[in-house]
């Protein structure tokens, strides 16, 4: 995936994702391979340390959401989502 097609998958800034991308890749989450034919496009590849580290923040995410859902009927989390869908704009 390139930075671009985050930018627009994520509707965020260009310029936060290429930070984020830079802060990335000095955590050597992922390396910036150069497109062949386009030396204005890079390519991302997540690395085994990346991997590891979305493993791990997935891991802590879903507990704390599970946390803060605890004790919650089924039906008010259903119509949580939606309102939340809603606020997104999903």
């Amino acid at each position: 995936m390139t930075a671009s097609e985050i930018v627009i998958r994520a509707n965020l800034h260009k310029t936060k994702v290429s930070r984020a991308v830079a802060a990335l890749e000095r955590r050597r989450f992922w390396p910036r391979e150069e497109v062949a034919d386009d030396r204005w496009h890079e390519t991302l590849r997540i690395t085994p340390t990346g991997q590891a580290a979305y493993a791990e923040l997935t891991g802590l995410a879903e507990a704390h959401n599970t946390r803060l859902l605890r004790g919650v009927p089924a039906a008010q989390r259903e119509m949580l989502f939606t309102f939340l869908r809603k606020i997104a704009g999903l």
